[in-house]
């Protein structure tokens, strides 16, 4: 029979199947201010149900910043192609449904709302997921959205079932290639040319890895790659892409760090994932399908007309 800690445990992966973050699977299950702990029984929950997550299913999510359109416009053409949308000003909170929020580092030109704004998704998985991204995009540029180079794109990927090795080695992975990650993005949010996606120094680097295996969430949230919301969400956040409404750009993207995060676990706990050779050798070896490939090698290519991969 179910003890009242398995039922909790239960509980949580109904919450979060529905959408709810951490934070609110915390408050609802009697946990406080303790995101963590409802993580755990997540992650517990997950467990009891002898599951695996794979890459076709692990959770991911997006946050799209644009301009030049009220929310109003876009919330009503979204309803017109069957897809839940509100406008909730500003928050950090995670929805069944797709929200907008407000966001100052964004132009606010157009918008009627005194800066930009950002397209928040719910928790999303697997084809349905990546459809339903590819209609919202399309519905945004059919009612005039736009995006500059105030713009990012952020993707959440989930950790869950993932240990706290297993987490440093994909934190690893992304670092040690984040030079030839700088190569398929627009020049300006490379390195440290953007205070919002900064790459990691070699002397950052252990921080965070420590912080990664000790469970603490500190430091920078404007890194390339974003490991402190794991602590709130279960994620790791992938800050690096320039803004953009272009589905095909935005769904590669998702692909190839989907397979990044595959690959990380398929190399020796404990030791460093290495650094590819080349964009080329990094698409080979993780493994991406052939049409994501050659859309990332011809990106490569119109990304960095005078160089050659080091």
């Amino acid at each position: 029979m179910p003890t009242a800690t398995d039922r909790r445990h239960a509980e949580a992966v109904r919450l979060r199947r529905a959408g709810f973050s951490f934070s609110a699977i915390a408050r609802e299950l009697g946990y406080g201010p303790y995101p963590s702990a409802a993580r755990y029984a997540y992650l517990a929950g997950v467990r009891a149900e002898g599951q695996t997550i794979t890459n076709t299913d692990r959770q991911f999510g997006v946050e799209i910043e644009f301009y030049n359109v009220r929310p109003s416009v876009v919330i009503q053409a979204l309803a017109e192609v069957g897809i839940d949308c509100d406008y909730e000003g500003y928050n950090h909170h995670t929805r069944p449904h797709w929200k907008i929020v407000r966001d100052g580092s964004v132009t606010s030109r157009n918008t009627g709302e005194g800066s930009g704004l950002e397209m928040v998704s719910p928790i999303l998985s697997g084809t349905a997921g990546l459809v339903q991204l590819e209609k919202v995009l399309a519905t945004m540029v059919n009612v005039g959205a736009k995006v500059n180079l105030s713009c990012g794109l952020h993707v959440h990927i989930d950790q869950a079932g993932l240990n706290e090795t297993q987490r440093k080695d994909y934190f690893l992975a992304y670092v040690v290639n984040q030079r030839l990650m700088d190569r398929l993005v627009a020049p300006s949010r490379r390195a440290f040319r953007n205070s919002y996606t900064q790459a990691y120094r070699d002397d950052d680097i252990p921080t965070y890895v420590q912080m990664i295996e000790t469970g603490q969430q500190r430091g920078s949230r404007y890194h390339n790659i974003n490991v402190t919301s794991y602590g709130k969400y279960g994620t790791f956040e992938i800050r690096h892409h320039q803004g953009t409404l272009n589905a095909r750009k935005v769904i590669n993207w998702i692909k190839l760090n989907m397979a990044l995060h595959t690959w990380s676990r398929t190399v020796t706990e404990g030791t460093t994932p290495r650094a590819f050779a080349s964009v080329e050798d990094m698409l080979t070896t993780i493994g991406v399908e052939d049409d994501v490939k050659t859309f990332w090698l011809r990106r490569e290519a119109k990304l960095n007309p005078a160089s050659v991969a080091a």
